[in-house]
This record gives C-alpha cells, sequence and structure tokens, in this order.
C-alpha cells in the first residue's frame, strides 16, 4: 500500500494525509528541522556535526549527547548495556531489572548491605504503630491493582 503526501500550502513540505491535519495547526509558514533535512536545505556547521563519524545532529546540544556515547569516540562514555559481561546481563534479565540495593547484590553475588541499627529501628516503629485501617484500605489498593492488571494481561 502506497502512502499518499499532500503538500502544505504554507511552508511546501511534504506530509502524510494522517498527519496533515495536527500539521496545518503547528505550520506558522516556515520550513521546519525535518524539512530542511528532507531538502538537503540545513546548515551544518561544527555545533552540530559530529568530531567523530561526522553525523549531523539537529542541535549543539542533541550533538554533545550523540558524542558522548558515540561509537568512534575512544573514550566513549559507557552504558550498562554495552558492556562485555554477560553473565551480569543474563542475572539482570533473569530478575526482570534490579528493583533495589538488595536484588542487585543477590544478582551480581555481592554481599547485602548493611542497613544501620537507627533505620531498623525506625522502619520498625513505624509498621508497628499503623492502624488496622490503613493496613486494610493498602491490602485492597493493591488487590484492585493487581486484579486490573490480569484483566489487561500484564
Amino acid at each position: 500500500m502506497k502512502r499518499t503526501c499532500i503538500e502544505c500550502e504554507k511552508c511546501s513540505s511534504k506530509i502524510s494525509k494522517s498527519n496533515y491535519k495536527k500539521h496545518l495547526k503547528s505550520c506558522n509558514g516556515e520550513i521546519n528541522y525535518w524539512s530542511k533535512r528532507k531538502l538537503n536545505l540545513f546548515v551544518v556547521d561544527d555545533s552540530t556535526e559530529c568530531k567523530f563519524c561526522k553525523r549531523i545532529s539537529k542541535n549543539p546540544n542533541s550533538n554533545r549527547n550523540h558524542q558522548r556515547l558515540c561509537k568512534e569516540n575512544p573514550d566513549k562514555q559507557y552504558t550498562f548495556f554495552e558492556t562485555n559481561n554477560t553473565d551480569v546481563l543474563k542475572r539482570k534479565k533473569e530478575l526482570g531489572g534490579y528493583y533495589n540495593q538488595f536484588s542487585k547484590a543477590k544478582a551480581l553475588g555481592l554481599t547485602k548491605p548493611k542497613v544501620s541499627e537507627e533505620t531498623k529501628m525506625k522502619l520498625s516503629f513505624i509498621n508497628k504503630n499503623r492502624s488496622d485501617e490503613i493496613n486494610k484500605k493498602t491490602g485492597e489498593k493493591i488487590s484492585k491493582t493487581v486484579s486490573q492488571k490480569m484483566v489487561e494481561g500484564r
């Protein structure tokens, strides 16, 4: 199935039929960044071109973010997902992600983080002094949420 495009009367960029009404509401007669890029009308300067791979970015800020993680950058910052440690990735996937510092330590085979006695006392005090009414309301909220998620298939 071929998509039909309509040319905007104000900025003369080509827009798909499904996005035409939305485009007309926001169009102020200027050719926007994406139209310029399609028509090769945009100006390339040092602030928008990656110095490693020569990729052209929308603005200097997006260029800085790209350069930080660029594959050609010898000093690039690595994200967790680019690590070569497949065991860590496998364990994280099995857990469905780390939920807190304890599950992360367990997944990576590290020692459990220490919780101070003061923190333990505060948590104990809070939980002991909760009223039965609050506990009941909380239980009902959790039950309602779980039921709703089951209906949605999540």
